[in-house]
């Protein structure tokens, strides 16, 4: 059989631009991560615009140690704080009837937010293996999406072809999850349980734009990827892979 062509790419936009190195270290600090296995782990989960995954090798002539950029080594230690439990936090948030994560985000930043409700609950509550999904945690929709999932359940995927550039990826819904992960020339992103109607382009339209090249209307470009897959969240459970 003649040998399947290779597609070529091209790569969008401007090259990417990281943070300054105190900039970083700002950002960086605010996630209270304790280790450089502890950034990677929080990297890939969130793969931040400007930041790097290797900061130790994008800043090499600032580079002081992951003590330095976790601030681990500040002069005035870290007091880590006492939140309230994974499920009165989640009545606390039911009780706000808010209707995204950027509605969160936004209270998060107010002066409204008692001290003991962590900013960033996704990150605090995975610790213990409490945290689902921000639907759940917010409280909105997940009746309906209980039971949009027992009707019939689909899979929505975002993969990556091996040979594509970082931010272009192929998305859509299948009803076969072990065919995606057996698919040797593609990566497997991220997987979530779906149903029949759900409007999947209206969302990666909204984070990203299409990649019509080749005729094929399921790639998109995604630029902001951390938005795209926490609004996937409000209506879709995750599946580890």
């Amino acid at each position: 059989m003649p040998k399947r062509k290779k597609k070529k790419y091209s790569r969008p936009g401007r090259p990417r631009k990281n943070y300054e190195f105190e900039e970083a270290v700002e950002v960086v600090r605010r996630e209270n991560l304790r280790s450089a296995g502890q950034y990677d782990k929080w990297w890939k989960l969130h793969t931040p615009s400007k930041l790097p995954k290797r900061p130790d090798r994008a800043y090499e002539r600032e580079w002081k140690g992951w003590g330095y950029f976790l601030g681990n080594y500040n002069k005035f230690p870290f007091v880590r704080k006492k939140f309230r439990s994974y499920e009165d936090a989640k009545d606390f948030a039911h009780s706000l009837n808010l209707k995204s994560v950027t509605e969160w985000h936004e209270f998060a930043k107010s002066d409204k937010k008692p001290n003991d409700i962590p900013s960033r609950p996704d990150i605090v509550y995975r610790r213990n293996n409490e945290w689902h999904t921000w639907s759940e945690f917010l409280g909105n929709k997940i009746e309906l999406k209980l039971k949009n999932l027992k009707a019939k359940v689909k899979y929505f995927y975002i993969t990556q072809h091996r040979d594509a550039p970082p931010q272009l990826f192929n998305i859509g819904i299948t009803t076969s999850k072990e065919n995606l992960l057996k698919d040797s020339t593609i990566k497997v992103i991220k997987l979530f349980e779906s149903y029949d109607n759900f409007d999947w382009k209206l969302v990666a339209e909204k984070y990203g734009s299409p990649y019509w090249d080749m005729g094929n209307s399921s790639e998109y470009y995604i630029n902001d990827f951390a938005g795209f897959v926490s609004e996937l969240s409000l209506d879709l459970f995750e599946i580890p892979i």
